[in-house]
């Protein structure tokens, strides 16, 4: 009969995978969160984390440029 783990590395374990999950995550998040600012705010130090969303990058990627061909 399998025992289970001692709990502290079972937390060891599962803080394992949440930071591996931040690693991923995190520039994905980044990039599409960049993806809804205008220019100046996505070049701005320190970074903008409160900003007024705008769909003015997608509207140029598939109204100006031939994305979808």
């Amino acid at each position: 009969m399998p025992t289970t783990p001692p709990v502290s590395r079972r937390i060891l374990g599962r803080a394992q995978v949440a930071a591996m999950l931040v690693a991923v995550l995190a520039p994905l998040a980044w990039t599409v969160l960049s993806s809804f600012k205008v220019g100046r705010d996505v070049m701005a130090l320190p970074p903008q984390q409160i900003f007024t969303p705008t769909l003015d990058n997608y509207r140029e990627l598939f109204l100006r440029t031939d994305f979808l061909h």
